[in-house]
């Protein structure tokens, strides 16, 4: 089916996702961190009941794939991701086929298959581009794509997808977690190309627009994005040759990683590989510090991690 020409849904949304949806849009500060976390929760808990009303023709698919990611069947899962994206472009649902790209290219990052999980992102952000007028969708996969460019040793490439997701991520309240989590990426971008400038001013940007919503254990997102903050200063303080502050910013890193492991709502194959990730980097700046015993524990506690999941070291 040409999505162009594909029919209109006669789908709204609630009044109450929409209500939920306009409280989480407002600024927020310490104040009103709380009231911010409940209108999210109420929001993601509207959209499941809605989707139990005008469930997926692809549900059978949906449930399968998801049996065969709690077995830790990867192969299976590629095949079933392949066969929704099939699916949904031939209805020309075009922002169901980015999500399933997106969802694909996170599996197969965590496999270690990193060529393949940028072509994915690319798919997804070539389709973002199509539909996506906002620009939220194309923000996301942009910024999937600069992680899957990192992860090739691209940082330069990875550099110039950040930079576009930043002309474009929205200044309202919504989207400040996006702009956080893209300075944070931009901020590893340029600590990989030596550009300590940079880092130390992205930083500086994105952490009033995080801090708010620190104490949120709902809010994986913005846990993620803190984790990821403190692993940039952890490495930017190692830069310096400061290795106490380097040390502390990495434990900080660490926990964060924990909490956004332990939430219910998000695949530990996801999760898995940066809570690993902030352990290896842990190990290394404990060995630095002399630190034998410690860093090979956090090692093995890695190892442990991926082998629980059947994923590669």
């Amino acid at each position: 089916m040409d999505p162009e020409n594909a029919p209109e849904s006669t789908y709204e949304p609630s009044p109450e996702f929409v209500r939920a949806l306009a409280a989480a849009n407002e600024p927020v500060t310490h104040a009103n961190a709380k009231q911010h976390e409940a209108a999210a929760l109420r929001a993601v808990l509207e959209a499941g009941r809605m989707m139990e009303e005008h469930p997926s023709p692809d549900r059978h698919l949906d449930e399968e794939l998801t049996r065969q990611l709690g077995a830790h069947q990867w192969a299976a899962a590629i095949t079933c991701y392949e066969q929704l994206i099939t699916a949904a472009t031939t209805r020309g649902e075009q922002g169901l086929v980015m999500c399933h790209q997106l969802h694909l290219s996170h599996l197969l990052a965590a496999l270690g298959h990193h060529e393949a999980a940028l072509k994915a992102a690319r798919a997804a952000t070539a389709v973002a581009r199509q539909f996506d007028r906002a620009y939220a969708a194309v923000c996301l996969a942009l910024e999937s794509e600069a992680r899957c460019l990192l992860d090739c040793q691209d940082p330069a490439a990875a550099l110039a997808c950040t930079q576009e997701a930043l002309q474009v991520v929205g200044s309202e309240p919504i989207a400040q977690t996006s702009r956080a989590r893209l300075l944070i990426l931009r901020s590893r971008c340029s600590l990989a190309l030596g550009d300590l400038t940079t880092v130390e001013s992205d930083l500086a940007e994105a952490w009033p627009l995080l801090d708010p919503l620190r104490d949120s254990l709902l809010l994986a997102g913005v846990q993620a994005a803190l984790a990821g903050w403190h692993e940039v200063r952890a490495q930017w303080h190692r830069v310096r040759g400061e290795l106490p502050a380097a040390l502390l910013h990495q434990r900080l890193a660490l926990s964060r990683r924990r909490m956004v492991h332990a939430a219910p709502q998000l695949q530990h194959h996801v999760t898995a590989p940066s809570l690993v990730g902030t352990l290896n980097s842990l190990a290394q700046l404990l060995e630095e510090a002399g630190e034998q015993g410690q860093a090979a524990e956090a090692r093995r506690e890695g190892e442990s991690l991926l082998r629980e999941l059947d994923l590669p070291a």
